[in-house]
């Protein structure tokens, strides 16, 4: 089970937040996307797909604030889809062959 909560955070690229500071909204910065390998970014965008409609279905008061996705993601990693775990699970591969 934990492996899916650093997963899930991992898809959708959750950086630590304080309480005080409001969670960064839209893309990663163009130098931390560019420093993702070609397999990274691929093994990101799957997650994100895969995980899109089980992103909608248990997350509808999310709307786009990652930190609130993976805190739901989280609550939820037992009921997720097996196409959105197995992307996750690649997802992971791909930042540890990085």
């Amino acid at each position: 089970m934990r492996f899916f909560v650093a997963a899930a955070l991992a898809a959708f690229a959750l950086p630590a937040f304080s309480q005080d500071a409001p969670p960064p909204q839209g893309p990663a910065p163009a130098a931390a996307r560019d420093r993702a390998s070609p397999a990274l970014r691929a093994a990101r965008r799957a997650a994100r797909e895969a995980c899109a409609a089980d992103v909608v279905r248990y997350c509808p008061d999310a709307g786009g604030d990652r930190a609130k996705i993976g805190e739901c993601m989280r609550t939820h990693r037992g009921d997720v889809s097996a196409a959105c775990r197995d992307a996750l699970a690649n997802l992971m591969a791909a930042r540890q062959g990085q």
